[in-house]
């Protein structure tokens, strides 16, 4: 498999495991939605400057990307692929205004990420790596076709975040706040804190997550959550501390409700970018009256919900590092 990388998203397409390709394909289909949730289909359909695309027109090129990559896996599979490079162009200013249905379009991306998981899983990595196609003069394989297919969709995520914030700043307005403390484990929760500590493309030096099986993507590198969110639940009654849900980053003074996908945090010295809401396991049961863990579920509670982010760039964070919000 040829390695794809990219500096402004961080992907690294050997970052991926097959089981990591899986369980990001099944996801982007809600983290999509998530990035778009109450937005006005006319806004969905303005672009933030007239060469930029409109979050429209990134769902758009998305769902047909992944398309044209199913239909190149099946080719391969039948020993037919032969194509020329297919040149995107760029957005021009003498464009028409976008008329585009995005929620139709992230429904397409959903319905072609589950085709791809099926390929994905029936053939896993050695049968991936076995079918191969050519583009121009260029070979490429099943492996590299499935990984450019996340990266594409999850860099277009990005892209579809920070055109919100400069349409109508959804994202989070330019706010600052404090890493009240950082939390690490050997494994499972509750977490303990430490000090400080280096934040790596990977996660928390010293940090490990009891099973990879839902966590540890490059996309889950970090859990993030809000000390505020905490003491109101608190308030309610539950035994909830920091670190007591497992995450890495426990922050203090951000609006918690302005969070979406895109949103860039500076944490210390390094760099995240926020990609799903965290959903919540029967592991953080003894943390909530009555067990009921589903009371930080984000399709329950949006707002109250822990956040995974990737690491943009790498550094050292210190209990008290300031955190400066802005995509």
């Amino acid at each position: 498999m040829t390695r794809e990388t990219c500096e402004i998203c961080r992907f690294d397409s050997e970052e991926y495991t097959t089981d990591d390709v899986v369980g990001t394909l099944l996801t982007l289909e809600p983290w999509w939605l998530e990035a778009v949730r109450d937005i006005d289909p006319e806004v969905l359909n303005t672009r933030p400057a007239p060469t930029v695309w409109a979050p429209s027109e990134y769902a758009q090129h998305t769902s047909g990307v992944t398309w044209a990559l199913n239909e190149g896996l099946e080719q391969m599979r039948s020993g037919t692929m032969r194509r020329d490079p297919i040149a995107v162009p760029d957005a021009s200013a003498d464009d028409p205004p976008p008329d585009i249905d995005t929620l139709e379009c992230i429904a397409e991306i959903g319905r072609q990420a589950e085709r791809m998981a099926g390929i994905v899983r029936e053939l896993g990595e050695e049968g991936l790596t076995a079918i191969t196609g050519q583009v121009g003069e260029q070979t490429i394989d099943g492996a590299w076709v499935v990984r450019h297919a996340v990266h594409d969709a999850t860099h277009h995520l990005s892209d579809t975040g920070r055109d919100l914030y400069a349409l109508v700043g959804v994202s989070a307005p330019p706010a600052f706040g404090v890493v009240d403390s950082i939390n690490v484990s050997d494994g499972g929760v509750p977490k303990r804190t430490i000090p400080e500590v280096h934040v790596g493309h990977r996660g928390l030096e010293g940090d490990r997550q009891g099973s990879r099986k839902h966590h540890g993507r490059v996309w889950q590198a970090l859990c993030l959550y809000s000390i505020d969110v905490i003491e109101a639940l608190q308030e309610e009654g539950h035994p909830i501390q920091a670190g007591s849900a497992g995450e890495n980053l426990t922050v203090r003074g951000i609006d918690w409700v302005t969070m979406r996908p895109g949103v860039r945090l500076q944490l210390g010295d390094a760099v995240a970018e926020l990609t799903v809401p965290a959903a919540p396991c029967r592991h953080n049961a003894p943390w909530f009256v009555d067990r009921d863990f589903r009371r930080m579920d984000h399709a329950r509670f949006p707002g109250w919900s822990r956040w995974y982010a990737k690491v943009v760039r790498e550094g050292d964070v210190r209990e008290g590092d300031g955190v400066i919000v802005d995509p």
